[in-house]
C-alpha cells in the first residue's frame, strides 16, 4: 500500500479492508506521519508488517506495544532509535529486521517471549536492557565490529545465550559481555554483512564473486574503492569490479 500523502493511511486501509481488524498482513511504502503510526497501533490482528519502503520518524516510540498477533516486522533504514517499550509485550514477535538502528531503549522488547534469535545491525551503538523478560532469546548475532554499550537483559533474560560476533572483535565482545552469561563465539566476517556509512576499501588478489554490499541511505555521500574481480551488487548499482572507485551522490545514484 503506497501512502502518497502523509496522514492518509487510515483512509487507505479502510477503503481496502473495511475494518482495521481485518488487516493481518501489510506492506507500506511512502512517507508516514505520527498519525499513521497511531493507525498501525490499532491493527490488533496484524501478523506481518513490512515498512522497509517507507520514510518515517527516526525514533519509534511504543506504537507497536501489545500487538500480540505481530509475528514479523521489517523496519526501514531511516529508523535509528527504538524508544521505551516499542515492542513491549508483543508475545508472538519472532522475526524483526532493523537495518539502521543505532539505539535500542529500555524494555523495547520487554517480554517478547517468542523471540528466540535476533540480528543486531552494524549501526547499533547502545542498548538499555531492551530484552528484559525475553527468556527464549538464546541466539544473538552482532554485526558491528565495535561492541555496543549497555546491557541486553538487565538480569532478567535467559540463563545462557550464545552471541555470534565478528571474529576480529571476539575479545572486545568478551570483555563487554562476558559477565552476562553469554557464550561468545567468533564467526568469519562475511562481505555481505558490510554496511558502508562513509568510506570503504576492499582488496582481493584472488577475486571475489557474488558480493553484496549495503550502503546506509539518507543522502550522505559515501565512497567505495574496489580492487577485485567479480560481480558486485551495491545498492542500486550492479557492476563488475576491477580497481574501480564508486561514489554515492546525495541523490542516491552511483558514479563510477
Amino acid at each position: 500500500m503506497n501512502v502518497r500523502e502523509k496522514g492518509t493511511l487510515e483512509s487507505l486501509l479502510t477503503q481496502a479492508a473495511g475494518d482495521l481488524e481485518n488487516v493481518t498482513e501489510l506492506t507500506v511504502t511512502g512517507e508516514l506521519a505520527d498519525e499513521d503510526f497511531y493507525v498501525l497501533e490499532n491493527l490488533t490482528n496484524i501478523e506481518v508488517l513490512d515498512l522497509s519502503g517507507t520514510k518515517c520518524p527516526s525514533c519509534l516510540n511504543s506504537s507497536f506495544s501489545s500487538l500480540i498477533s505481530l509475528r514479523k516486522i521489517v523496519l526501514p533504514a531511516c529508523v535509528q532509535e527504538l524508544d521505551f517499550g516499542t515492542f513491549m509485550m508483543c508475545s508472538s514477535l519472532s522475526d524483526i529486521t532493523m537495518p539502521g538502528v543505532t539505539t535500542i531503549g529500555m524494555y523495547a522488547f520487554y517480554y517478547c517471549t517468542s523471540l528466540t534469535s535476533i540480528v543486531l545491525p552494524t549501526t547499533l551503538a547502545s542498548v538499555e536492557n531492551p530484552f528484559a523478560g525475553c527468556t527464549a532469546l538464546t541466539t544473538i548475532t552482532c554485526q558491528a565490529l565495535i561492541p555496543f554499550s549497555g546491557s541486553l537483559f538487565g538480569g532478567s533474560g535467559p540463563e545462557e545465550y550464545t552471541m555470534y560476533v565478528p571474529q576480529t572483535s571476539l575479545q572486545l565482545y568478551r570483555n563487554a559481555f562476558g559477565e552476562e552469561g553469554a557464550n561468545i563465539v567468533g564467526r568469519p566476517m562475511e562481505i555481505s554483512d558490510l554496511m558502508v556509512h562513509d568510506e570503504l576499501t576492499l582488496t582481493s588478489t584472488d577475486g571475489l564473486d557474488g558480493v553484496n554490499v549495503d550502503f546506509a541511505p539518507s543522502g550522505v555521500p559515501m565512497a567505495l574503492t574496489v580492487d577485485a574481480s567479480g560481480s558486485w551488487n551495491m545498492g542500486r548499482l550492479h557492476t563488475t569490479a576491477d580497481a574501480h572507485n564508486y561514489e554515492n551522490l546525495t541523490d542516491g545514484n552511483w558514479n563510477n
